[in-house]
């Protein structure tokens, strides 16, 4: 049974990796894999992926009692593991000299609201060995802040980078080149950056476009055995890791996030993972494409029509940024897989003004002003007035 994950080398076409077996032996304890299923392959005397080797989908399901889709699953996971594709960013970034190095770096975003929002006390940025997470409603720009993440990671410490490489993971097929590229030059430009600077931060990101549940579960049990060979990969971004999921298993989410976690850790990387809304009670099928204030107004009335002249009563983000004001509109993995994630930012439409407001980190509760422009993510300076609480 072969499986290949579709790799584009530097956002350029798409190649397939077929590599032969590496012969790569993980435990099954280790493995991005359903709890259940572990504690089948376990029970049945399978330790490791190398006890599954020659073994098909009906084996397994006679020998331990696996479902024949957990079964083929299993399997493919196996596959992955023995035929671990490279990372496409094979040499170091070149944008710019890396420079003096910090004890203690961090990413920053461009933003120096969105900076303090998402780092520690008076350490502004994002933090290796640290897992984030971005919900937000489509268009709002979570996709746009991690391509300008992508690129930032590539300057050296002393502009607020990493002189790092980066791995990106597409499930939605949201990730644009061309978009990539555009805020690569505004960045190079920013810093008067050399002439060749906008393709060495392209070549310095490996894309991997995966479409289904198995190819994730799949390219995560091989992650390890990348990022061993390529140990200038400071950055990993999933966008999205709750698509896959939708209306299946968010469970095996958190075993994804979980060994997420563990990578971030062993390897000194920062994780950034999006994800999306979902409402607790569809009380209207049109709901969940709404805004959120307006998916809030209909889910509570029952009328769509009444959200817009509501919703313009909305004066703040009080009614937004009040957890216990949000019974029907939520975070897809609030009951999931919220304990994995050190830090969890959620962005919102208030009015025409993009808002980030922190809902898990290190700080106090925060927020955060942007805006979207043809440069990428920039500050969206507001008329002093009193904070949305």
């Amino acid at each position: 049974m072969g499986f290949a994950l579709q790799q584009t080398a530097a956002l350029g076409p798409t190649i397939t990796s077929t590599h032969p077996p590496a012969m790569s032996n993980r435990p099954i304890s280790s493995l991005a894999l359903d709890k259940a299923a572990k504690r089948k392959l376990l029970a049945a005397g399978f330790n490791w992926t190398k006890d599954l080797t020659g073994l098909s989908a009906a084996d397994l399901v006679a020998e331990t009692g696996l479902a024949p889709i957990d079964a083929e699953l299993v399997l493919r996971v196996r596959d992955a593991v023995g035929n671990a594709p490279p990372s496409a960013a094979a040499e170091p970034p070149s944008v710019l000299d890396q420079g003096p190095r910090n004890a203690d770096p961090t990413l920053t975003t461009g933003v120096a609201e969105l900076d303090v929002l998402l780092g520690r006390p008076n350490r502004p940025g994002l933090s290796m060995g640290a897992l984030y997470e971005l919900t937000g409603v489509p268009g709002i720009g979570t996709t746009q802040l991690c391509m300008q993440l992508c690129a930032r990671i590539q300057l050296p410490q002393r502009l607020g980078g990493l002189y790092g490489r980066v791995i990106v993971v597409d499930t939605t097929g949201g990730y644009q080149a061309s978009r990539q590229s555009e805020i690569a030059a505004a960045i190079a430009n920013s810093v008067e950056a050399p002439a060749d600077a906008v393709a060495s931060m392209l070549q310095g990101i490996a894309y991997y476009r995966v479409f289904s549940p198995v190819e994730v579960v799949a390219l995560v049990n091989v992650l390890p055995d990348i990022l061993r060979t390529n140990d200038g990969v400071r950055l990993l971004v999933f966008d999205s890791i709750s698509f896959p999921f939708t209306g299946g298993k968010l469970g095996l989410v958190q075993s994804i996030l979980s060994a997420l976690r563990e990578l971030a850790e062993q390897f000194q990387l920062i994780v950034v993972v999006t994800s999306t809304f979902v409402l607790k009670r569809d009380v209207l099928g049109q709901a969940h494409r709404m805004d959120p204030a307006a998916a809030l107004i209909t889910a509570r009335t029952g009328n769509p029509g009444e959200a817009t002249s509501k919703l313009q009563q909305i004066k703040s983000m009080s009614l937004l940024a009040k957890e216990q004001e949000l019974p029907d509109l939520t975070p897809v993995g609030t009951n999931w897989w919220s304990n994995l994630v050190d830090v969890h930012a959620m962005l919102f439409w208030d009015h025409a003004t993009r808002v980030a407001f922190l809902r898990k980190g290190p700080l106090t509760q925060s927020f955060a002003r942007f805006r979207i422009t043809d440069q990428g993510i920039v500050a969206d300076v507001q008329p002093e007035q009193d904070p949305p609480v």
